[in-house]
């Protein structure tokens, strides 16, 4: 299906601002990227396609960056603040939502390259309380296997926190409260049995960490993961707070009005499935560190990298990375305000992150920021692997 309709919410005004923001030279390029940009006509058919395709899809803004041996494309797009048509910009911090998992998992993976953990621990060796705990694995934790109830789920958690108009959205939640819902609902299928995508899961495997190592998950992170990378960007916030300069954050949602600006509400609800905040600079130094497993040995990252289908026909997926076909790895988040993606392509060394500041609150791929908009850049920049092949074409 073809989407043309351009949501109402968007003023002609501000729909003619959603184009290309062209910021100022110095794209956001690391040590292992080359300083030149795609060519001219690459670059041309993106500046023209993303934008038009925004306006389709109803996202506010967006910021887009592809580094690789080809050149990169690094851009700012539309607006950061609906209200007052402040432009987007390439500098600013976002959440990332469920990329937080990626970090974590590494972390329990690093443990496993030192022999403190084993990925064929029971959970209950680590936690008591928890359903089935001495079936479910670290590694079925990981790789989203265990059947256990996600939290985020629940009704009550669901109103206060995650509908379009929440009844608490600033609360700072704390791990246990996340884990006393999560674990007082019967299992949803017997372990290993099943796939199933489940804050609760990396929610447990923070926990491990910290008993393991017996310092804050965010401390050991700091020192392990985001120390040796550089990303001084990248934050483990506790409480919750986004820093400046940042885009403000939308969550739409089909037939309920306009879009509600969600800047400010509290991700602490994700601790460490969901929490963390970073920049486009500093995911396009991740995402190539997760796709070849820079912190990890040889034999942890390809254990990462043993997948599991998430459903028919769709993404494969390992120890808190996924596989999109063919052969992109990595992850995304959705979130009320946002539906960030950061992708590295192995076969062609190419990196591509995405921030969008809008998320429609919709399980359907076609309205799915990340989703459109990652489709439609790999159709131009790697043809060949296009990321999405089975989603209805957009045409920017």
């Amino acid at each position: 299906m073809r989407l043309t309709a351009r949501p109402n919410w968007l003023s002609r005004k501000k729909a003619i601002a959603i184009s290309v923001v062209l910021v100022a030279t110095g794209a956001a390029c690391g040590s292992s990227s080359s300083s030149k940009s795609l060519s001219s006509s690459t670059t041309a058919k993106l500046d023209r396609a993303i934008p038009q395709v925004m306006r389709q899809v109803g996202i506010p803004g967006a910021v887009v960056g592809v580094w690789s041996p080809k050149g990169n494309y690094v851009r700012a797009f539309g607006v950061a603040d609906t209200a007052t048509g402040a432009p987007m910009r390439r500098n600013f911090y976002w959440p990332i939502g469920s990329i937080t998992k990626t970090f974590t998992v590494t972390a329990v993976l690093q443990l496993v390259d030192r022999g403190k953990v084993s990925l064929d621990d029971p959970i209950s060796k680590y936690r008591a309380d928890v359903p089935n705990g001495d079936q479910i694995t670290i590694r079925q934790l990981a790789r989203m296997q265990s059947g256990l109830y996600n939290y985020v789920d629940d009704p009550s958690f669901m109103e206060a926190t995650l509908s379009a108009n929440p009844t608490n959205p600033y609360r700072e939640w704390s791990p246990d409260e996340l884990l006393q819902i999560g674990l007082s609902h019967p299992p949803n299928f017997p372990p290993g049995t099943n796939w199933e995508y489940n804050n609760t899961n990396t929610v447990l495997l923070g926990f491990v960490v910290e008993k393991v190592t017996g310092q804050p998950l965010a401390s050991y992170l700091q020192q392990n993961v985001l120390k040796p990378l550089h990303l001084d960007h990248t934050a483990f916030p506790s409480p919750y707070q986004l820093p400046d300069p940042h885009a403000q954050g939308y969550y739409a949602t089909t037939g309920q009005g306009p879009p509600v600006n969600t800047t400010g509400w509290s991700l602490s609800w994700g601790w460490a499935a969901g929490v963390m905040t970073s920049t486009l600079n500093d995911m396009h130094t991740w995402a190539p560190a997760l796709g070849k497993g820079t912190l990890l040995k040889p034999s942890t990252q390809a254990q990462r990298l043993q997948t599991v289908p998430t459903a028919p026909g769709g993404s494969l997926y390992g120890l808190a990375i996924q596989n999109y076909s063919p052969g992109w790895l990595g992850h995304g988040g959705e979130f009320p305000g946002g539906n960030p993606i950061e992708l590295y392509l192995p076969s062609q060394q190419t990196t591509l992150v995405i921030f969008p500041n809008i998320y429609p609150g919709s399980k359907d791929p076609d309205r799915q920021p990340a989703v459109v908009l990652a489709n439609l850049v790999t159709k131009i920049i790697t043809p060949g692997h296009v990321i999405f092949p089975g989603l209805p074409a957009l045409e920017g």
